[in-house]
């Protein structure tokens, strides 16, 4: 019996501790349309007509977003490396229907918040906070970048010195969406028309250590009980 218990409560309490420990990746689906599409001029150009959809996936951990890459007045930048368990490609963009290696990319994120106040367009009005979310990776020549500005509000905290990534926000919180996308077969633009969550959006708390202690005096109780007679 004494056995039997001890067995049953280890697995939970590891469980449990795995649980809570884990990193809290928030993972947003995007899609859009191209609107404007300039061609290199060269023979293996990529043709992009406007309408064309596209979509894509960001994916990063706003609690422990990466390396801190800048840090000024009114902007900070994270670069976030894939990680083959909880977040294996940070970044994906692909033009829908189109088949060619051009029509995509793929790899680590770069992450950039701007946070500025505006001034209004009334005299006596209070200044407008707005941030500016940028999103980007660049994959053997391809590169793509995720605008989405926000007017009216922080999504972040620190005011115009913002201290991490946003750790929710929805379409509706941008008055302004672009995608651009580069390379030597031309450049194209478009317009972000949809943004979901799949995952993620409510940070794992860690255990303080006297939870951990709890722990282990639950398991110590369990133990004895199990060791009287009946």
């Amino acid at each position: 019996m004494d056995r039997c218990v001890r067995l049953a409560v280890i697995p939970a309490l590891i469980l449990l501790c795995n649980a809570e420990s884990k990193a809290d990746v928030i993972r947003y689906r995007y899609a859009g349309v191209i609107t404007s599409f300039t061609p290199s001029g060269t023979v293996d150009a990529l043709n992009v007509a406007p309408g064309t959809r596209f979509s894509g996936t960001i994916a990063y951990d706003p609690l422990n977003p990466g390396e801190r890459t800048s840090t000024q007045h009114q902007l900070v930048g994270f670069r976030v490396d894939g990680d083959p368990v909880s977040n294996p490609t940070p970044f994906t963009f692909r033009l829908d229907g189109v088949n060619s290696p051009d029509a995509g990319a793929s790899g680590s994120l770069d992450l950039y918040v701007i946070q500025q106040t505006m001034t209004p367009p009334n005299p006596g009005e209070p200044l407008i906070p707005t941030t500016t979310l940028t999103f980007a990776t660049d994959q053997d020549g391809r590169h793509v970048l995720l605008h989405l500005w926000s007017k009216g509000r922080w999504l972040t905290e620190g005011g115009e010195q913002p201290l991490s990534p946003p750790q929710t926000f929805s379409l509706s919180d941008f008055t302004r969406t672009e995608v651009s996308f580069f390379n030597s077969s031309g450049s194209f633009t478009g317009e972000v028309q949809s943004l979901t969550m799949e995952s993620g959006g409510d940070p794992v708390p860690i255990p303080e250590p006297s939870s951990w202690l709890v722990m282990v005096g639950v398991m110590a109780v369990v133990t004895r009980r199990a060791r009287r007679p009946s």
